[in-house]
């Protein structure tokens, strides 16, 4: 049974749960993949997204690139994955929009 339906592309979310950005490398793309999987909509937290997906990577990002990469992550398996932009953290508000939202376009 479908709870709601999200209109976008005619596409459903079959599981009504939507998981909350959280901080500083909790809602990163293993936990927002695996909830999107699930069936619902999993979320990365763009808080020092920069500097963690760096870390993890290897590679330097800039906090553009590192959404893009993150979210990308996040949805690779299907589902629903979108990011938590906290609009206190104003040095990557813009580069955390730019990214992700060149995703909503493929």
């Amino acid at each position: 049974m479908i709870l709601f339906v999200i209109n976008d592309k005619g596409k459903t979310i079959p599981v009504p749960i939507i998981q909350g950005g959280m901080g500083v490398g909790v809602s990163l793309f293993p936990l927002a993949r695996a909830v999107a999987k699930e069936g619902g909509v999993g979320i990365v937290s763009s808080a020092c997204l920069d500097r963690l997906v760096s870390k993890r990577t290897g590679k330097k990002l800039n906090s553009y690139e590192a959404a893009y990469e993150e979210v990308s992550q996040a949805k690779a398996n299907g589902g629903f994955a979108g990011i938590n932009i906290m609009c206190a953290l104003s040095r990557d508000y813009n580069d955390s929009v730019k990214g992700p939202s060149t995703l909503a376009q493929m």
